[in-house]
């Protein structure tokens, strides 16, 4: 099983070579940065100079590290639909329907594809937070979040494309432009909503009000421990539900 799971990400990376016409014009933020995260960098650098509250940078440095992460595996998935995308190419649902091994794997091997995209910036953020922990210790808490997001984001895109797979394309470029793939993004952002836009509203806020640095700490804490439990469950419930979405998928008899 492991040997096939390697065998198909070593297929997925072959295909990145194939579609280098795709990848090449986006390259940079492919595999480094997006544009969108480095405008964040530059917001939350400046907000995290002017900060002489432990506890709210430790919050801006939580959201810009979500923020990065989050928004990295979203690009990915909406810039590079006809990687990503579970229906995009119909030979190879019929190679994984005619095998009798089903659309599982096939879903695995997307995940995994978007974890090793998302090696190279999550170490650029590990080593931040490295430099972060020499100067605070309690930038500590940085490693487990980082940990936690690096797991989640793959499985929220992910596991929103299972609710709508679409193989009736007309040409392959057509992929991920309908409207029906609206669906997926609305889908998507429900985690994203959950975990992320809490914190960036708090952060607002506090440009109309000052609240006392104890009570701050305390909800710092509060906001950790709340995103690992939250991010936890979730990784736990998706896996359930998009296995039950491929098999329904499976289950069902589709003109490709």
């Amino acid at each position: 099983k492991r040997i096939f799971k390697d065998s198909m990400l070593e297929f997925e990376i072959k295909l990145l070579e194939r579609e280098r016409f795709l990848i090449s014009p986006k390259f940079f933020q492919l595999i480094f940065f997006t544009y969108e995260s480095l405008f964040y960098m530059g917001l939350f650098f400046n907000l995290f100079q002017s900060s002489q509250d432990g506890a709210l940078e430790y919050l801006l440095y939580m959201a810009l590290v979500l923020l990065i992460m989050f928004n990295h595996c979203f690009e990915l998935r909406t810039e590079y639909p006809q990687l990503f995308l579970l229906g995009a190419m119909k030979e190879k649902i019929l190679l994984f329907r005619f095998s009798g091994t089903g659309m599982l794997p096939l879903y695995k091997s997307k995940i995994l594809l978007m974890y090793t995209l998302m090696i190279i910036p999550t170490m650029f953020l590990l080593i931040f937070t490295v430099y972060m922990i020499s100067v605070n210790i309690t930038y500590i808490f940085g490693l487990v979040i980082i940990f936690i997001t690096f797991k989640l984001v793959p499985i929220v895109q992910m596991w929103a494309t299972t609710y709508l797979i679409k193989t009736d394309y007309i040409t392959y470029m057509d992929v991920g432009t309908t409207e029906e793939e609206e669906l997926i993004n609305k889908i998507q952002a429900i985690p994203r909503k959950i975990l992320v836009l809490p914190l960036l509203y708090f952060l607002y806020f506090l440009l109309f009000m000052k609240i006392p640095v104890q009570v701050m700490f305390y909800i710092f804490s509060a906001y950790v421990i709340f995103y690992i439990l939250i991010s936890v469950v979730f990784i736990i419930v998706s896996k359930k539900y998009a296995v039950n979405n491929i098999k329904k998928f499976d289950s069902k008899w589709l003109r490709l």
